[in-house]
């Protein structure tokens, strides 16, 4: 047995995601010895492979079309390549090899900073819209932007990426109008959701005004762009309830005139009202004073470190009191100090697996690409497992639970939508535990607000073993 699975001539490393229709994973190429990020399409069946192939050639067709330094660089490409599993298995695949954006993802980096102030969303909106710029003078309509698709290198600065809904108007004809209704809906124009022949370039710009609040206020400005929707509505009417609502906990006067009317012009119902690029980069917002790569990646390095600072303290403590530790129990909504094993009088979402059981080693280079959802503590696997069953009782999760590893698969119906993702338990070595948390449908939104309550209880609970 192999110690890594390779495609073609390249080795795997470990996953970076997963999408509807693909999985990222990073991969080595012993040649250079360079990383990379290789989005791999496995075909399921004949009939299903002819669409795959077509949404994977759109995509390559795309991006060799694109050069700029805010759009994801493409290396290679396969549309008849081989993955070998480590037990020596294969399969074909089709599969594209891009840089690698070790700083995650736009969800990652603004979750785990927090809401951006004026000048850093200013910085990222400039080179979302130079990016998008970039795109439509090439006569490339994005058509799936939002926050996954939006990752950061490096220095931190902004690539837009996954094109595999991609529109091509090789004719440059911006009055193009296509039919295609795609997937994400909090991101799509009134007109797409009311299945009416739209203007890609359009609804890429409309997108982009919801990230840009999405941005400056860690929330986005409403669930659907139609008008039966009370937020949307309240907008698109240029009602000032509108931002009394989403000011709420924020400080005074946090949204300035100018932001109002941008967020108010992009977002317009009537696509012939909504602002051109040339317009929004004529905007007062937009001229704006701006902050600096250095100053956002700095402040998000000190944001980094106290995270694993705090997990360092839980590991120390748990280093020094190994068998003579007591457990975790969860009554009701606390936490105290007690038995672990002894869960008979408390309401899970599902049982905790044996204290016998084997957490999964962390895979190699797990770190190659940042990820808010991804947390490391000083707790045991039982301990974490315990806090994930209790925190899902809470939401009413359905859960299936591996009986090899540390690991849940659940499903959570929230008020708009159902959102299904998968908790990994790892034994990361030294007496660290990490969790990573796969989104596998749904809005990540959801997910956030999951992942938070179970952080918040590990550091609850942490902060309880501080005072041994």
């Amino acid at each position: 047995m192999s110690q890594h699975s390779c495609l073609d001539n390249y080795i795997v490393l470990h996953k970076l995601g997963k999408g509807a229709l693909s999985k990222v994973k990073a991969v080595r190429d012993p040649a250079n010895g360079f990383t990379y990020a290789a989005k791999i399409l496995k075909f399921p069946c004949e009939a299903l492979s002819s669409r795959f192939r077509e949404i994977v050639q759109n995509e390559m067709q795309s991006l060799k079309r694109l050069n700029h330094p805010n759009i994801i660089s493409i290396f290679n490409a396969n549309e008849n390549g081989v993955y070998t599993k480590k037990n020596g298995d294969t399969y074909k695949c089709m599969y594209m090899i891009m840089e690698l954006c070790p700083n995650g993802e736009l969800f990652d980096i603004l979750f785990q900073s927090g809401r951006f102030d004026e000048r850093t969303s200013r910085f990222y909106f400039h080179q979302l819209i130079d990016g998008l710029e970039a795109c439509h003078r090439a006569g490339v309509a994005h058509r799936d932007l939002k926050p996954e698709n939006i990752l950061f290198d490096e220095n931190f600065n902004l690539k837009l990426t996954d094109f595999g809904f991609a529109f091509s108007d090789t004719g440059n004809n911006r009055s193009s109008c296509l039919q295609t209704n795609l997937k994400a809906e909090n991101y799509m124009a009134p007109e797409i959701l009311a299945r009416q022949p739209y203007n890609g370039f359009s609804v890429d710009l409309f997108a982009a005004g919801i990230i840009l609040f999405i941005m400056l206020s860690q929330n986005p400005p409403f669930n659907k762009a139609t008008l039966t929707e009370p937020y949307y509505r309240l907008l698109s009417n240029k009602e000032e309830r509108f931002w009394q609502l989403h000011s709420r906990n924020k400080p005074q006067n946090y949204y300035s005139a100018e932001f109002k009317s941008l967020i108010t012009d992009m977002l317009a119902f009537n696509h012939s009202q909504r602002l051109t690029i040339e317009q929004i980069k004529a905007h007062p917002w937009y001229q704006g004073p701006v902050a600096s790569t250095q100053e956002v990646g700095q402040e998000l390095r000190i944001r980094r470190q106290k995270i694993f600072e705090n997990a360092e303290k839980a590991r120390e403590l748990r280093q020094r009191t190994v068998g003579q530790r007591p457990g975790v129990g969860i009554p009701s909504n606390r936490f105290y100090r007690g038995d672990e094993s002894d869960m008979g009088s408390l309401s899970l979402s599902f049982s905790i697996p044996p204290e016998d059981l084997i957490a999964k080693p962390l895979p190699l280079n797990f770190e190659t690409v940042h990820k808010y959802f991804q947390l490391f503590t000083g707790l045991s696997p039982t301990e974490v497992m315990s806090i994930i069953s209790h925190c899902l009782f809470e939401y009413n999760a359905e859960c299936e639970v591996s009986q090899d590893y540390y690991e849940v698969l659940a499903t959570v119906v929230t008020e708009t939508d159902i959102v299904n993702f998968k908790v990994t338990v790892y034994d990361a070595g030294n007496f660290l535990t990490a969790l990573s948390f796969d989104l596998l449908r749904g809005r990540k939104f959801d997910l956030m607000t999951i992942y938070r309550s179970i952080e918040g209880k590990i550091q609850e609970v942490q902060n309880c073993y501080s005072v041994l």
